[in-house]
């Protein structure tokens, strides 16, 4: 035991710390821990890791260093810590920090944090500074978890959205009263943003957006009941395989007159309707694409 700077610094057992998960902002990190482990053995453990104590007095509960405290058990050796009487705020605050600072942490991670610091009682102020983001961003970033196609993006480590564009294609969806259900929306959205690339993030929403509301629009001009509409099908499908059969002198002769024009009537329908729904569900114009790109980044 060493007095430094007025802080207790002690070597305690890694193996019998208590382990509270809701500290272990990350996952175990085993490629670092195999280095951290011939480093350890080399030149000492070096930076401590912090620890509070228990309840009952009669021992110790690891805060922040889960990855050096398994790397001290796995060498064999005791592990250095510093020693903090604080609260469960305070030790989350602490965790997240260091791990925060240390290493940048995945969207996915920043995204969780965000969830549990909530969850701890962390004002928006206090989420931000923690997570080293701009308080306007908390809210953005917390509309995520409404989509859940945007959170299976963040778990994509290559090839996935980051947290900024999810945060951002989040913002947009929200006003515009998307469902988080219309995967077909939301699909197009992150597809088309992953496409252009150099339309921004925003600009590519409102498109999609515009788009889905025009083919949503589009007029099917009469309603036809299930019966009649398996009776029309029919007819047409008739008159197509006798066109089909000899397409220069079709032959109609099994059809009435008034087959013939209601079949005539309703192609000509289909072709309409079916025109308006292309041209609703074309891709983003080139000059959107063709915008330069900005950059969507956390403030």
């Amino acid at each position: 035991m060493k007095k430094t700077n007025t802080e207790m610094i002690f070597k305690l057992d890694p193996k019998k710390l208590l382990k509270d998960t809701k500290f272990q902002t990350r996952p175990f990190d085993k490629e670092n821990i195999v280095g951290l482990v011939e480093q350890i053995k080399r030149n000492g453990q070096g930076q401590p890791v912090i620890v509070r104590p228990t309840p009952n007095g009669k021992g110790h509960q690891l805060v922040a260093g889960w990855n050096r405290t398994e790397a001290c058990r796995l060498a064999g050796v005791q592990v250095i810590a510093r020693i903090m009487d604080i609260d469960d705020k305070r030790a989350m605050d602490l965790a997240v920090t260091e791990n925060t600072y240390r290493k940048s942490l995945t969207g996915f991670q920043r995204f969780q944090l965000l969830k549990r610091l909530r969850k701890s009682k962390f004002t928006a102020s206090e989420t931000a500074r923690a997570l080293n983001v701009g308080r306007e961003r908390i809210s953005e970033i917390s509309r995520i978890g409404n989509y859940p196609q945007l959170i299976e993006q963040l778990k994509i480590e290559n090839g996935g959205l980051s947290l900024e564009a999810c945060a951002t294609i989040a913002k947009a969806l929200s006003p515009a009263k998307i469902d988080p259900r219309n995967t077909d929306v939301i699909g197009r959205v992150i597809s088309t943003i992953k496409i252009t690339g150099g339309a921004t993030v925003l600009d590519t929403v409102k498109a999609v957006i515009e788009q889905s509301n025009n083919r949503a629009n589009v007029n099917l001009n009469r309603s036809i009941k299930p019966k009649s509409a398996e009776k029309i099908g029919l007819l047409l499908s008739r008159v197509v395989i006798a066109y089909r059969r000899n397409p220069t002198k079709p032959n109609f002769k099994n059809f009435t007159m008034d087959q013939l024009k209601e079949a005539k009537t309703e192609a000509e329908s289909l072709v309409s309707v079916i025109d308006s729904v292309i041209n609703a569900a074309k891709p983003i114009p080139a000059a959107l694409a063709a915008k330069p790109a900005k950059a969507e980044t956390i403030k």
